[in-house]
Parts: structure tokens; sequence; C-alpha cells
């Protein structure tokens, strides 16, 4: 089944092209994002037609991490099962792209932020652009309320 949140390619030759498609938000990534990319590099595991996959942005950003309204703001008040959960999501996520057999190319147009830079990092080779950005943000957003999430991890 096709990817509805990201665009899927697949060109002569045995090159993929993975496409984050959210522009107007600097590609952020939603949580069915983070499913369909884990369920997509687990997918391709199988496909001896993928002989090496490209991963890139559209518009002028890479990626720019977890989608503020999305992702953030939702982590803070989730239960700790659920934090859990989408903790453990993301880490398959990142060892589902390292572990395909396929070479991987991050081709970084613009920003690279928090687990846009992840996923950049993850790549086997990276080919930045002169707009490039890679940068982690993780210690700001506990600095803005860390007791919501502090609590969740501790519960």
């Amino acid at each position: 089944m096709p990817p509805t949140t990201f665009l899927l390619e697949q060109r002569a030759g045995g090159v993929a092209i993975l496409t984050l498609n959210r522009p107007a938000r600097l590609n952020a990534l939603t949580f069915d994002v983070y499913r369909e990319l884990h369920d997509t590099f687990r997918a391709m595991q199988d496909q001896p037609d993928v002989r090496a996959l490209i991963i890139t942005g559209a518009g002028r950003g890479f990626c720019a991490g977890g989608d503020l309204n999305d992702v953030v703001a939702q982590l803070a008040r989730m239960p700790s099962v659920d934090l859990l959960r989408f903790t453990r999501l993301t880490g398959q996520t990142v060892l589902a792209l390292r572990q395909l057999r396929a070479p991987v190319v991050a081709a970084i147009n613009g920003a690279a932020v928090g687990a846009g830079a992840v996923l950049a990092l993850a790549a086997d080779i990276r080919l930045a652009s002169e707009n490039a950005r890679i940068g982690f943000v993780f210690p700001r957003l506990a600095e803005r309320d860390p007791t919501p999430v502090a609590a969740g991890l501790l519960d």
C-alpha cells in the first residue's frame, strides 16, 4: 500500500526517492508520518528492486522534526505508556532505516532539526545544499515546561 503522508517514487535503476511532503510545515513529522516511515522502511527490506534510497524534503526544508502541534504538544500530555510506545516507534523507525541493505542518501535541502536531524544522520551518506542546517532542539523543548514530560517518564 503506497504511503499517504509523503511521496515515494521508484525510478529506473532501482533508485527510490522518498520526499517528505509538508512544505508549509517544513516537512515536520506527525504521528502518521512516523508510522508510515517505519512501515515503508520495513517493507523496503524485502524489496530487492530498491538498490538505493534518497530521502529529501519538499520545498525549502528537509525536516523540521516533530510537528509542534501534532507531536510535541501532545507528548507532554501523553500517559507514560503511550509516551513509551511512541518513543519505541521512533527508535524502531531509525533502526529500520539503518537496517536497509540499500545505501540511504539524505539530500538535505534546508533545515534538518531534531528528529529531522536524526533521520539525516541515520543515512549512510548526506549531501547538503548551501541552505542546509542541522541542529537539535530537544534541550530547549524541555526548558519550556519539563514537569509534564518528567512526570510522564516517572509514572
